[in-house]
C-alpha cells in the first residue's frame, strides 16, 4: 500500500514537476472562465436535450425538419468508413490526408461489423451515422476516441503551461467544455489529433534532447498533414533562426505526405484522387455561405452576398488580395513577436482566416493562446485584460455555439491579429531597430 503511494506521488511529481504558481489575478481569470464555462456548458446541455427531444418526436411523425441533428458524428462515422476501403479517395471521394485517415483505423475496426451489414447501401454520410446509432459498437469507438483525445490535449496543456493540481483540474474542465470542443464532439472531427500533435511539437521542440526536438519536428509535419494550418507554428523556428530544423520539417512533411500513397491499391492515382476532391471541396461556394465558416473569404462572400455584389469576377481578387496581405502581416511579425502570446495568436489567427473552409472547430487551437493570455495575464496592459477576455469568453463559452453564426468570432480574430501584429511592428521590429 506504501509502495503503491509512493508511486502515485512519483507520477503527481511527475507531471507537476515543474509546475508554478499563478498569481492572484491569473487564478482570478482563470476562475472566472472556469466559473462562466460551467454555467454556459448547463445551458447548452439543457438546449441540446430539447432539440434532441424535437429530433425524435420529428422523426417519429414522419417529419425531417431535425434530421441534421440526429446526424452528429458523422465526420467521424464517414473517416472510420474510408478507413476500411481500399480505395479512399478514388471510389469514396475522400478529402482528408492518409495520416488522418489511418489515425481513426483502430476505432473502425471495433465498428468493422457494423459497416459490413449497411454495405452496398446508398446511404450518405448523415443516413449512415443516424443508423451507427443504433449499435453499441460505435458508441464504444466514439466514447474511446472521445477520451484518449480529450485526456491527451489535458495532458499536455497541464504539461506545457506548468499548472499546479488545482488549476490544472480547473484548466482540464475548461478544455473539455469549451464551445470549439463541443462543436468538433458533436462532428467527431479529427482536428483533436492535429492539436494534439501540435502541442506534442511545442512541448518537445524546446528539449535540450536532440532526438525528443527530432520527433518535435516530426509532429509538426504530422499534424500539418492532418489539418494544413499548424504548419504555420514553424514561425516558432524561424523566429529563434532554426533555418535547417524548419527545412527538415518540410522535408518531414514531404516524405509523410507521398509515403502513404505507396500502400494504397490505386497508388499514385490515389493521391490524384484526394487533389481533386480537396479542390472540388475548396472552390465550392456552399461551404462560404455557411455561418459556422469563420474564414476571411466566408465573411467576404457573405459581404458580397448581402450587398448583391457579383462574385464571380470580383471575389476571387479581392479575396486573394486580402489573404496574401495577412499571410504576409502575419509570418513577418510572428516570426519577429518576442512574446509567445503574441505568436500564438497571430499564427491560430492564420488557422482561422486563411484557409477558404474553416468551420468553428479551428478556434480549439485557441485553447493555446488562451492558457498563455493566463500565464501573461500581469504583463498585458489593462484594455487587453479586458478585450481579449471578452473575446475569449465568445471563443471558447458553449453558449456561443447555438446561434451556429459565427461572423462575430472571425470579426473578434481580425481585431486580435491587428493588435497584435502592430504591437509587435511597434515594440519588437521598429524599437529593436533603434
Amino acid at each position: 500500500m506504501d509502495s503503491q503511494a509512493m508511486t502515485r506521488s512519483s507520477r503527481r511529481r511527475g507531471l507537476f514537476a515543474s509546475s508554478t504558481p499563478l498569481s492572484s489575478t491569473q487564478n482570478k481569470i482563470l476562475n472566472i472562465f472556469f466559473y462562466s464555462l460551467f454555467g454556459g456548458t448547463f445551458l447548452s446541455m439543457l438546449v441540446a436535450i430539447i432539440l434532441l427531444l424535437c429530433a425524435f418526436a420529428s422523426k417519429n411523425f414522419g417529419s425531417h425538419s431535425f434530421d441534421i441533428i440526429l446526424s452528429v458524428f458523422s465526420d467521424f462515422t464517414y473517416i472510420m468508413k474510408v478507413s476500411l476501403e481500399e480505395s479512399p479517395f478514388l471510389v469514396e471521394g475522400a478529402s482528408y490526408h492518409p495520416i488522418g485517415i489511418i489515425i481513426l483505423y483502430p476505432f473502425a475496426l471495433i465498428c468493422k461489423g457494423v459497416f459490413a451489414q449497411y454495405a452496398g447501401m446508398d446511404l450518405t454520410p448523415n443516413e449512415l451515422t443516424a443508423k451507427m446509432w443504433l449499435h453499441p459498437e460505435f458508441w464504444v469507438a466514439y466514447l474511446l476516441f472521445f477520451f484518449i483525445c480529450t485526456s491527451a490535449i489535458i495532458l499536455l496543456v497541464i504539461y506545457e503551461f506548468k499548472l499546479q493540481p488545482v488549476p490544472a483540474l480547473k484548466a482540464a474542465f475548461i478544455v473539455t467544455v469549451c464551445g470549439p470542443l463541443a462543436y468538433a464532439i458533436t462532428r467527431g472531427n479529427i482536428i483533436f489529433f492535429a492539436l494534439i500533435f501540435l502541442l506534442l511539437f511545442i512541448v518537445l521542440h524546446k528539449s535540450k534532447n536532440a532526438f525528443l526536438r527530432e520527433i518535435g519536428y516530426v509532429c509538426l509535419a504530422i499534424s500539418g498533414l492532418i489539418k494544413i494550418y499548424p504548419l504555420f507554428f514553424g514561425v516558432l523556428l524561424l523566429g529563434k533562426k532554426k533555418i535547417w530544423a524548419s527545412i527538415r520539417v518540410a522535408i518531414y512533411t514531404v516524405v509523410l505526405f507521398i509515403l502513404p500513397f505507396l500502400f494504397y491499391k490505386g497508388g499514385w492515382e490515389e493521391l490524384r484522387g484526394l487533389l481533386v476532391n480537396l479542390n472540388s471541396f475548396a472552390s465550392s461556394e456552399a461551404p462560404l455561405l455557411n455561418g459556422a465558416n469563420i474564414s476571411l473569404a466566408a465573411l467576404l462572400f457573405k459581404l458580397f452576398a448581402a450587398l448583391s455584389i457579383p462574385t464571380d469576377s470580383v471575389f476571387p481578387i479581392v479575396n486573394n488580395t486580402l489573404v496574401v496581405i495577412a499571410l504576409l502581416f502575419a509570418t513577418v511579425t510572428a516570426i519577429a513577436a518576442r512574446s509567445n502570446f503574441s505568436k500564438y495568436v497571430i499564427s491560430v489567427s492564420m488557422f482561422a482566416l486563411v484557409p477558404s473552409v474553416s468551420y468553428f472547430y479551428v478556434l480549439l487551437f485557441m485553447l493555446i493562446p488562451f492558457m498563455q493570455f493566463v500565464r501573461e495575464y500581469d504583463e498585458l496592459p489593462r484594455y487587453k485584460q479586458i478585450l481579449y477576455s471578452l473575446f475569449f469568453m465568445a471563443f471558447l463559452c458553449t453558449v456561443f455555439v447555438i446561434p451556429m453564426y459565427f461572423v462575430m468570432q472571425t470579426l473578434m480574430i481580425i481585431t486580435m491579429l491587428v493588435i497584435e501584429g502592430k504591437d509587435v511592428i511597434k515594440k519588437d521590429i521598429i524599437h529593436r531597430k533603434a
